[in-house]
């Protein structure tokens, strides 16, 4: 089965399908609040429940994410499971989740079904994946908070114009695949995601598995936020599409362009909730970062281009991982070399870190009352050998809100998708002082491998 028979066999499957019984009652009450920009109105989203690596080989991918990344397996599924569908093991850091997904079943007996069940989907969606974009990331699963929210969801889905595909994951409908049109990643709502795992019996839980390597100094404890890109003149829509879907806010926005002289991108984030409302948990919401290129020399192909033009279209750039002690967890990672980092580029970074190290000290002089805030700073002043060694990114604003990130290189042999780890001090942003290093350091990697 090629993947346009595939991807056609999804579009005729996702047009048949039927939507619960709620749809006709609620449409024709017309209290269904369609347009999602209202100040009085919640997201429909909780939080990212886990995300979902599709590749041709899962057992070697699975011991790359345990041996080299410092995760665990706590499900698997597979042959050995009676899943005749979908070889998949689920790795674990806390409260971060990646599920890797390869297919079993090539063959064409697909088409002769018009109700595809759930691993048959997600066999379907591998296979389509894989075939136009290579392994990555091309599912994310998302918390719905209840099935109030999911009904939402699914009624915004049936009223529109075409705009987003969707598929039935179970009978009760607890869990459903979207697709928004143009972005080529499939969003999988979950409205009861604690027993996601153990509602399918082809899902066996890996009990008591303390096998010896880095995963208590690994140190994750959740996804911070997921990158979209999309080519040039598509931002606009996708965001307000996202948007208008699950009810999302604009959450932040650059103070100025984000370019060198060289290379750039325009970027709206999105999320769950909005900026500094009611004290922000950080341990709870959907930050979506969309980015499309931005043109400041057509000599140069900045990396939103690259990724677009090697991922043949839209797709998920990165995932930023928040760590509990980001020093920690980056010193584990590269004691073996098992990663690679960008670094900053040899000409400046001295004048960067004598930069960040006369701010962390008159943040430590200028802030004596916020004992919070001084013990921070004395941990980083501490350890600020390590954090200039390993090439840790620190921004700082004018609130003395603290950001530490970096960024792993391209984890495929193609430019793609790449991991970033990311430690808050009160400070909900991307990192907006580290912009012009970081691109810098991008801008070489890019120009070692001749696409700059």
């Amino acid at each position: 089965m090629t993947f346009s028979n595939i991807t056609n066999y999804l579009n005729n499957v996702s047009n048949e399908t039927v939507y619960p019984d709620f749809f006709s009652k609620l449409s024709d009450s017309n209290n269904l609040e369609i347009i999602s920009m209202q100040n009085n109105l919640q997201s429909l989203l909780n939080d990212f429940y886990h995300i979902v690596y599709f590749t041709d080989n899962c057992l070697l991918t699975t011991n790359f994410f345990i041996n080299q990344l410092g995760f665990k397996e706590i499900y698997y599924t597979g042959l050995e499971t009676g899943n005749k569908h979908i070889a998949s093991r689920v790795v674990s850091s806390n409260n971060v989740i990646i599920e890797i997904v390869s297919s079993l079943d090539y063959s064409e007996n697909y088409l002769l079904k018009k109700k595809p069940n759930y691993f048959e989907l997600m066999n379907l969606f591998c296979r389509d994946f894989l075939s136009q974009h290579g392994d990555g990331i091309g599912m994310i699963s998302f918390k719905s908070g209840d099935k109030k929210n999911s009904n939402q969801i699914l009624n915004k889905i049936s009223l529109s114009n075409g705009n987003y595909n969707c598929w039935k994951g179970d009978d009760e409908w607890s869990k459903f695949f979207i697709e928004i049109k143009g972005t080529n990643i499939y969003q999988l709502i979950l409205n009861n995601w604690e027993d996601h795992f153990n509602f399918f019996t082809d899902y066996k839980r890996i009990e008591n598995n303390n096998k010896k390597n880095m995963i208590l100094l690994n140190g994750l404890s959740r996804i911070d936020h997921i990158v979209l890109n999309v080519p040039e003149g598509k931002l606009t829509k996708t965001s307000l599409q996202f948007q208008e879907l699950y009810q999302m806010f604009e959450f932040w926005k650059p103070k100025s362009l984000i370019k060198t002289s060289k290379t750039g991108l325009n970027t709206k984030v999105l999320s769950s909730f909005k900026k500094k409302e009611n004290n922000i948990n950080d341990d709870v919401g959907v930050k979506f970062p969309i980015n499309e290129p931005l043109v400041v020399d057509s000599e140069h192909m900045g990396q939103i281009e690259e990724f677009l033009n090697y991922n043949n279209g839209s797709g998920i750039q990165h995932v930023a991982f928040v760590c509990q002690d980001i020093i920690k967890t980056i010193e584990t990672l590269t004691k073996n070399n098992s990663v690679q980092f960008l670094k900053i580029s040899s000409n400046e970074i001295d004048s960067y870190y004598n930069k960040i190290w006369v701010l962390l000290t008159e943040c430590e002089k200028n802030e004596k009352n916020d004992l919070d805030l001084q013990n921070f700073v004395k941990h980083l002043l501490k350890n600020f050998d390590k954090i200039k060694s390993m090439n840790i990114l620190v921004d700082i604003n004018s609130e003395n809100e603290i950001l530490l990130q970096i960024f792993t290189k391209n984890l495929n042999a193609k430019p793609g998708l790449f991991f970033e780890y990311i430690q808050r001090f009160r400070n909900q942003g991307f990192g907006e002082g580290n912009f012009n290093s970081l691109f810098k350091s991008i801008e070489e990697d890019q120009r070692l491998r001749g696409t700059l």
